[in-house]
């Protein structure tokens, strides 16, 4: 038997309904864990825009998040310090791994060091929301602990 084009068009189409088949199976085998960041991640973008304006409320002040790193793990705190510290919450959060996210809240200079020991390696979001005399803040950054 003489291979001929007719044989070439039967290969190609043979070899494109084995592509599409092999990917169709492997997106529906795929075992990755696919999460959100947030459990009530409806429910929060509902409040997002509470979250904006807390976000320019820390702006309009001058305030900064400022993160570091150091031996003893990671230190955050609030510059310039708040006045009167009200309410406080701290979340460093792990996309990754729900499980390696961390809350807490900042002391009364608006300080928190979270231990080296309970920090993994990786990506980091650090959200931070506090009051100060009776006005909401939030500021936000995006981490990478070595």
């Amino acid at each position: 038997m003489k291979f001929h084009w007719g044989h070439g068009i039967l290969i190609v189409l043979i070899l494109i309904v084995v592509t599409f088949s092999t990917a169709l199976i492997l997106s529906f085998t795929d075992e990755k864990d696919h999460q959100l960041i947030t459990e009530n991640y409806y429910a929060k973008e509902l409040a997002f825009q509470d979250q904006i304006d807390r976000g320019n409320n820390a702006k309009s002040d001058g305030k900064k998040l400022v993160a570091q790193q150091t031996e003893k793990g990671l230190e955050v705190a609030i510059s310039p310090a708040p006045s009167s510290l009200d309410t406080s919450q701290v979340l460093l959060i792990r996309p990754s791994d729900e499980l390696l996210d961390i809350t807490s809240s900042l002391d009364s200079q608006g300080e928190i060091v979270l231990a080296a020991d309970e920090i993994r390696r990786g990506k980091y979001i650090l959200q931070v929301s506090w009051t100060e005399s009776g006005k909401d803040f939030y500021l936000e950054k995006d981490l990478f602990i070595q």
